[in-house]
């Protein structure tokens, strides 16, 4: 599967997470496009979305705030839960930073009702389900990003 990683902040003094970015392990045939937002956070992932959409040879779509620091291993270990999990997304637990007390980014799927809780105590291995996450950290497939 090969995949377009695009990364993008707002403010330019995210050295660490921007550095991340550089860092993940790709392989030979993966894109990779990083935006400066300088609009809200949904026009440019939306400008993102059609870039990606415009560059057919790509299957999936990683999207990653470059405000945060992604390990090395990110793109692994999601990718395999596409590849041969049979799944259609997969994110990270990450968290925002911008509420006090900072709060999780992925919310708990409880009894499927409406409101969702964040995660307080997140699982630290495997594969979980979730009722909705961010945008920050997440391996989208083609034909999802199509459908919607």
């Amino acid at each position: 599967m090969r995949v377009f990683i695009a990364g993008v902040t707002g403010d330019p003094q995210h050295v660490k997470g921007l550095r991340s970015l550089f860092e993940i392990a790709r392989r030979p045939d993966d894109g990779f496009f990083l935006m400066r937002s300088i609009g809200t956070g949904y026009s440019t992932r939306a400008e993102m979305v059609e870039t990606f959409l415009q560059r057919r040879e790509y299957e999936a779509l990683l999207m990653l705030d470059a405000d945060q620091a992604h390990p090395p291993d990110l793109l692994d270990k999601l990718r395999v839960h596409l590849e041969t999990g049979g799944r259609d997304m997969a994110c990270a637990h990450y968290y925002s930073r911008a509420t006090k007390p900072v709060q999780s980014l992925c919310f708990e799927l409880g009894d499927g009702t409406w409101p969702f809780l964040p995660i307080l105590d997140p699982p630290s291995e495997g594969l979980h389900e979730i009722a909705m996450t961010g945008l920050g950290c997440v391996l989208i497939r083609r034909e999802v990003i199509e459908a919607v």
